[in-house]
């Protein structure tokens, strides 16, 4: 039985032809999930930029008033999510390229 692979087919996606098309697809799977996990983080990221209220204030001041306004320091932990992407040059005919992602800490 002859499968055409140029047209999807469900139960081939399912079966498969044996142990290399199990092989191809877990590494395919595995790459799907990296990119579908930065992609939500890097929506997580724009989430908190853009639409996360900050802390502001509306203060009205009348004419003639004195006014003392003090602002502690918020100590806050910061968690960042970043990707990034990079070149790589190993020789002058040789180039890399790649993202790299990660999570960092500020306090």
């Amino acid at each position: 039985m002859s499968i055409d692979k140029t047209k999807f087919n469900l139960g081939y996606l399912i079966k498969g032809e044996g142990t290399k098309d199990w092989f191809k697809a877990l590494g395919n799977g595995w790459r799907f999930s990296v990119i579908l996990i930065c992609i939500v983080l890097i929506g997580f990221t724009i989430w908190k930029a853009f639409f996360e209220k900050k802390n502001t204030q509306n203060i009205q001041i009348g004419s003639g008033s004195n006014v003392t306004i003090k602002q502690g320091e918020q100590k806050r932990k910061n968690l960042i999510m970043f990707v990034e992407p990079y070149v790589d040059q190993s020789s002058n005919r040789k180039f890399g390229t790649g993202v790299r992602g990660g999570v960092r800490l500020e306090f």
